[in-house]
């Protein structure tokens, strides 16, 4: 099944740190996947969403887990 997204629209899928994630670890096929399933699950209920490419990693989890000096900003 092909993945349906939009440009424009209502709803909009903010993927967070997936794909950067994705790209640099061992789960990372894993990871792209379960974001693929959440478009597979919106596009069964009759939702096209918008995804953006240029998403990045906002660091929060770094932040929160107390990681101060890794910040993607």
């Amino acid at each position: 099944m092909n993945l349906q997204v939009r440009e424009k629209d209502d709803v909009y899928y903010f993927t967070g740190c997936v794909y950067n994630w994705a790209s640099s670890s061992r789960q990372g096929a894993r990871a792209e996947e379960r974001a693929a399933n959440v478009v597979r699950i919106l596009n069964a209920a009759g939702i096209e969403p918008v995804v953006s490419n240029q998403e990045v990693c906002c660091g929060h989890d770094l932040l929160w887990s107390g990681d101060e000096t890794t910040s993607p900003n």
